[in-house]
């Protein structure tokens, strides 16, 4: 019989809190769903997390007149480790996160990641910065910028890479809610050297609730440089509490004639059951 387990510690005092977490699997382990973890490869999962919330900062920001709720500092930090007790990969993850009044946040973080593909060491590092502001509930925006060094699967080098999403939300009434957005991704093969890659993609989320029991969502995205289409529509009825009903579609679409490429039809049903 092989093994898998997990050992944890959490601590937390006021406004700061820590936490310690280590999980391997044997060689052969096989989970009962069916996965079977890569016989290579024993986790040694280390997230060392560090946050302080300061709830009391409170002055007026002359630009718009809004407060500070809370301002958050988290360190996340993780390691991966072999059998052989090889580094598979190394992050380090800080972030600084801003809550203010009105529904308007601000997020600005960073990656430092060394990770280990085909033999080869690569090194990531990125910053981003996320914000997302909704202030009468009804209308409101978001976006996310990251640009840095990553790495790229398919051609297995370091590349610089831009990647910027922004998206509108409009919540009409307590039923529909719609979310338009755009995705633009490009890759360099230097900091800002040649450019390799360049995409656009459009997204549209649409979300209806009849009533409090049933519900409608929606996902559609598409670009025009690779000619790909997608569509995920999802039907859930929740017939008792805790217990769902779910029908899906899910297609693909490629080239210009816009024939479906594959397609999906899916139900499943959650049930909670007290025993």
């Amino acid at each position: 019989m092989d093994w898998k387990g997990t050992t944890s510690l959490f601590f937390t005092r006021n406004n700061f809190s820590f936490e310690l977490k280590h999980s391997f699997y044997e060689r052969n382990f096989f989970a009962d769903a069916g996965f079977v973890f890569p016989v290579v490869v024993d986790l040694n999962f280390t997230p060392f997390s560090y946050r302080t919330n300061s709830p009391d900062i409170y002055y007026d920001l002359y630009i718009n007149k809004h407060h500070f709720q809370t301002v958050s500092t988290i360190v996340k930090s993780y390691l991966q480790h072999d059998y052989d007790g090889r580094l598979l990969t190394r992050n380090i993850a800080p972030q600084v996160i801003v809550q203010m009044d009105k529904n308007i946040n601000f997020r600005i973080g960073s990656t430092l990641n060394r990770q280990l593909w085909e033999n080869r060491y690569f090194d990531i590092y990125t910053v981003n910065l996320q914000f997302s502001a909704n202030p009468s509930g009804y209308f409101g925006v978001s976006g996310y910028y990251e640009e840095g060094q990553t790495f790229d699967y398919w051609s297995v080098k370091e590349v610089w890479q831009r990647y910027v999403n922004l998206a509108l939300i409009w919540n009409a009434g307590k039923k529909l809610e719609l979310v338009p957005s755009v995705i633009h991704m490009s890759q360099y093969e230097a900091h800002y050297g040649r450019r390799t890659y360049n995409q656009w993609n459009g997204l549209l989320r649409v979300g209806y609730h009849f009533n409090k029991n049933i519900f409608f969502k929606s996902f559609l995205q598409g670009n025009g440089l690779d000619k790909y289409y997608m569509g995920n529509f999802l039907f859930g009825y929740t017939f008792l509490p805790g217990s769902t009903f779910y029908l899906a579609y899910n297609s693909n679409y490629f080239g210009a004639d816009f024939k479906p490429d594959t397609r999906i039809l899916f139900a499943k049903i959650s049930m909670l059951v007290n025993i």
